[in-house]
């Protein structure tokens, strides 16, 4: 299944998936933060996200382990199905860890290996280097570009170089290129590839 990140033009969250829906198969719902504003926002879209011909996964807060579990306790609460949680390995993850959904993302400056996996090309470009000997444990793939140590751009063939040591298909793809056009690009460019590799 192919992704991308639920933001690629400014506003919110529903007004992002009514345009992404119609070019990918699951948007990845930023929630950087758990704050007030965050939880009105979703209980406002909520509702109209489920009606969408999409599906759904979370990016979990960076900020701090409290607020990542508060979102999946939120989701669930509310019924909405979510393909993968992607976690940041901060303090106190590892409770969040064994909860169902839940993959733990490589990062450029910190590398834990969980059962699940999210694996950031961009980060394993950047900074610590992923061990292939961990590619199994892979669920779920965060694709872009990455050119003179800048990663979120539009997919380019030394991304792809790279990433062969770790693709499986079968995968969640996510691409977190932050807007539109660049993201149309990396998803032409996917499927060129795709039909090569084949």
């Amino acid at each position: 299944m192919i992704g991308s990140t639920s933001w690629v033009v400014p506003g919110t969250y529903y007004e992002n998936a009514v345009i992404l829906q119609k070019y990918v198969d699951f948007i990845e719902l930023l929630v950087f933060t758990w704050d007030e504003e965050t939880k009105k926002l979703f209980d406002k879209e909520l509702k109209h996200l489920k009606k969408l011909n999409t599906r759904y996964s979370v990016h979990l807060p960076t900020d701090t382990a409290e607020n990542a579990a508060k979102v999946i306790e939120y989701f669930s609460l509310n019924d909405f199905e979510v393909l993968n949680y992607v976690l940041h390995p901060m303090p106190g993850w590892q409770k969040l860890e064994k909860l169902p959904g839940v993959s733990v993302e490589n990062l450029i400056g910190t590398l834990e290996y969980s059962e699940k996996m999210t694996f950031d090309i961009g980060h394993h470009i950047l900074g610590k280097k992923f061990d292939a000997a961990y590619k199994t444990n892979i669920v779920e793939y965060h694709l872009m570009g990455v050119e003179n140590s800048t990663d979120h751009i539009p997919l380019n063939d030394y991304a792809i170089d790279t990433l062969k040591e770790f693709y499986l298909p079968g995968r969640l793809c996510c691409f977190e290129v932050f807007e539109l056009e660049g993201l149309l690009s990396s998803l032409r460019r996917w499927k060129e590839y795709e039909k090569n590799s084949q």
